[in-house]
């Protein structure tokens, strides 16, 4: 199954929480603060003639990533634009683009939160573990030297990516770090690592908690319906995962997630094939073998001894 920060076996990567718990992180973090030049309104005296000959202003994607990229260039460099022209890249899936210029944001500053959780997030997605391990880490002794702690969201995305790597012990660490008052910030990556070695007591706890605190929250959603799955509630595991789809169409766990649903559950081929053909217009990850599972037919139940 597939957890979602973005991505993950057996009922296995539910798509747990990484995707969700950077997804909460960059949705809190990307405001920051900053206030943008206000654009010049149009002359009330000017003729009706001359008004309706200016240019509209193009506010697709594309045409807020080139203007974005014409202030960056007027502006002196900061952190902000680069991370900002970094979230539009990603919006139209120019990653490439995006890590170039999430490296410009942390050239400028190395401890801005909002990049390093889009860092973080984009590492989960393509699996690159260790080299988000390396910029975090790096990040935690950067702001501990200044007498600081890496901000909460960042320290659950690092205990995601060390317990994707293999190393729970690291994982609890990092999680133990989040301060009590922010727990908020830690539940959804607890639920899914919790989830993830079939601790479903204790994920399922979690995940409620994550899902009461972040109700918004496509990846706290996810997870709720991977313990809703686990625990044979097979109803409000689909409801779950409906609602996470609502609220982030882009997510692609809960989309895998119902696949499993219908093939294992409710035994329905025929939406187990057409979640699954939704999901791989999303990724091309597959976990649970699904593809070879699908195409032949077989029957083959997971839920025993799962992962998620």
């Amino acid at each position: 199954m597939r957890h979602d920060f973005g991505r993950s076996r057996r009922l296995s990567p539910l798509h747990l929480g990484l995707a969700s718990t950077l997804a909460l992180t960059l949705t809190g973090l990307a405001g920051c603060g900053y206030n943008l030049p206000l654009l010049a309104r149009p002359d009330a005296t000017a003729a009706p003639q001359a008004v309706a000959a200016r240019p509209v202003k193009d506010t697709s994607l594309h045409g807020q990533l080139a203007e974005a990229r014409e202030r960056a260039a007027l502006l002196p460099p900061d952190s902000y634009w680069p991370y900002h022209i970094a979230t539009l890249c990603v919006a139209i899936d120019s990653l490439d683009a995006a890590q170039a210029a999430l490296n410009q944001s942390l050239a400028h500053d190395p401890g801005y939160s909002p990049a390093l959780a889009l860092v973080s997030k984009l590492d989960y997605a393509a699996g690159r573990h260790d080299d988000a391990i390396a910029v975090l880490e790096s990040a935690r002794m950067a702001a501990q030297r200044n007498a600081k702690d890496l901000a909460p969201e960042l320290l659950a995305g690092l205990a995601l990516h060390y317990d994707a790597a293999g190393r729970p012990a690291d994982a609890r660490e990092a999680l133990a770090a989040v301060p009590a008052s922010e727990h908020r910030a830690a539940d959804a990556a607890a639920a899914a690592i919790a989830l993830r070695h079939a601790d479903r007591v204790t994920g399922a706890g979690l995940a409620k908690s994550a899902v009461h605190d972040s109700p918004n929250s496509a990846a706290c959603q996810n997870n709720a319906g991977i313990a809703r799955l686990q625990a044979g509630d097979v109803k409000a595991a689909r409801k779950a995962f409906l609602k996470a789809i609502e609220l982030d169409p882009k997510l692609a766990g809960p989309y895998y997630n119902l696949a499993i649903l219908e093939k294992y559950y409710t035994l329905d081929d025929a939406a187990a094939l057409s979640w699954f053909a939704q999901y791989r217009a999303l990724s091309n990850d597959d976990p649970d073998g699904l593809a070879q599972v699908l195409g032949q037919g077989e029957q083959r139940d997971l839920a025993e001894g799962s992962k998620p």
